[in-house]
């Protein structure tokens, strides 16, 4: 007795192995995806709990911010600006430049210290020059690490300062 043909297309078997294939791939892609994102907020929450008990507010608080989304904006006051040890340490090594280089004419600035040798006693000049001081966390300014606080943020930062008269 001859054995009856099966009208099945072959082709509808490899379509449907690929498109279990290609389902069980998308389940492993979300399954990392869903790890991937669990394992940020857990790395996150620690991070902001350690700040916390570290007592870095400014660090902390820059998390929670980045955390929030949308950009929202951190004003400094003046007063705490001013006593932002990177800041108070860069105004001390620009006034000590100034004093010790400018203002003896010892600068290498040609100009300034050729006016700065003329000077007379009781006459008033305006003199400038910049002594400029990284700010920032950064091995070139060891001092700055004093601050760390204030680097450790996440997402991208920007200072711009206003001077209101």
């Amino acid at each position: 007795m001859p054995v009856p043909k099966i009208n099945a297309d072959e082709n509808a078997v490899e379509k449907f192995l690929q498109a279990e294939d290609a389902k069980a791939q998308h389940k492993r892609l979300e399954r990392r995806e869903r790890a991937f994102t669990e394992a940020a907020v857990a790395q996150a929450n620690f991070w902001e709990r350690l700040f916390d008990a570290a007592e870095w507010q400014t660090a902390a608080e820059n998390l929670r911010r980045y955390r929030r989304g949308g950009g929202e904006q951190k004003i400094y006051t003046r007063e705490e600006v001013e006593r932002h040890p990177p800041i108070v340490i860069a105004e001390e090594h620009n006034r000590t430049m100034f004093e010790t280089q400018t203002f003896r004419a010892k600068s290498g600035n040609t100009e300034s210290n050729n006016v700065l040798k003329t000077i007379q006693d009781g006459e008033i000049m305006d003199v400038s020059n910049h002594w400029n001081r990284s700010i920032g966390p950064s091995l070139k300014t060891p001092a700055n690490i004093l601050s760390l606080e204030t680097y450790t943020a996440f997402g991208q930062g920007e200072n711009q300062s206003e001077l209101k008269g």
